[in-house]
C-alpha cells in the first residue's frame, strides 16, 4: 500500500463487491484506506464498477475545500467513449 511514503491504491477492474471485500479485508487487518493519496479508477470510471458509496468508505468522504489532498487516476479513451469515465 506504500511507496516512499505515498499510500497507493490500484483497483484494476474491480467492481463494487470486490471493492467492499477489499475495504473488509482492510479494516479487518488495521489497516486505514482513507490514507490513500493516490487511487485508481476502477474499470474506466463505468458507474457499474465504482459508486459514491464506496468512494466514500474507501477514500473519506468528498472534501469540501478546494485544497486537493488525493488524486484519482482514470484510464480513458483519448478520443472520449460515451461511457467511460462515468460523468457522475
Amino acid at each position: 500500500m506504500g511507496h516512499d511514503n505515498h499510500h497507493l491504491l490500484l483497483t484494476g477492474d474491480a467492481g463494487v463487491p470486490a471493492l467492499e471485500r477489499a475495504a473488509d479485508f482492510a479494516e479487518f487487518h488495521g489497516l486505514d484506506l482513507r490514507a490513500v493519496d493516490f487511487s485508481q479508477v476502477t474499470h474506466h470510471g463505468s458507474k457499474r464498477n465504482v459508486g459514491p458509496s464506496i468512494l466514500n468508505r474507501i477514500l473519506g468522504p468528498k472534501l469540501g475545500s478546494p485544497n486537493l489532498t488525493k488524486v484519482a487516476f482514470v484510464s480513458a479513451s483519448k478520443d472520449g467513449a460515451p461511457k467511460h469515465p462515468a460523468k457522475k
